[in-house]
């Protein structure tokens, strides 16, 4: 496949800046990065991993890391890797930190693009739809736009309290209480949304 290095990092920045003229990386979870030749054709990864091409990357993509242009919705979507630390809070605010949030979804169009992401990488991902009360009545984006769609699994939502949606593998939604760390759930990937 061409790699050029194998070393232990300390972020996925510290990965990129080791780039310097390759054609992608991958980050593991354990922050090691491999950097591929400029020559390699192709990138492969397995689950958690994070990818990158060092110019970004504009469409569809199973890609992690990468900010992926939806044209009906003219907005970027970035899935972000699972981390066995992270709640849907942190996750949130990794997304805020990029001038975004955890992804709304307002049709069935951007729900199957968004479940479409990611899924060689990802068992299910965070979305940004939450209810802070009992019973769930009152679901909300975290970006603050009108909840107009949602897609529950049958019997969903389960949970009760303060409680978070997340995209379960490629179709429906399934909630967990927003505070459950990934090691304590069910260990998804979470999904950025910025306007473009």
């Amino acid at each position: 496949m061409g790699i050029r290095e194998t070393v232990r990092v300390f972020s996925l920045h510290e990965c990129q800046a080791r780039c310097r003229g390759c054609s992608s990386i991958i980050l593991y979870p354990d922050l090691i990065c491999v950097i591929l030749e400029h020559s390699a054709p192709v990138v492969m990864s397995s689950f958690g991993a994070v990818c990158c091409y060092p110019h970004g990357l504009v469409g569809h993509t199973n890609i992690l890391g990468v900010w992926t242009l939806f044209n009906l919705t003219n907005s970027t979507y970035k899935v972000l890797p699972y981390d066995c630390q992270a709640t849907p809070e942190t996750y949130e605010r990794d997304c805020e930190e990029e001038g975004a949030h955890l992804a709304s979804i307002e049709s069935a169009e951007e729900d199957q693009f968004v479940a479409s992401l990611g899924t060689t990488s990802c068992n299910c991902k965070h979305i940004g739809l939450y209810s802070a009360s009992s019973p769930q009545s009152s679901f909300q984006w975290r970006d603050g736009s009108e909840v107009k769609y949602t897609n529950w699994r049958a019997g969903e939502p389960f949970e009760r309290g303060f409680v978070c949606a997340h995209i379960w593998q490629t179709s429906g939604w399934a909630s967990s209480p927003c505070t459950a760390r990934g090691i304590d759930s069910v260990g998804c990937c979470a999904v950025c949304k910025r306007n473009s």
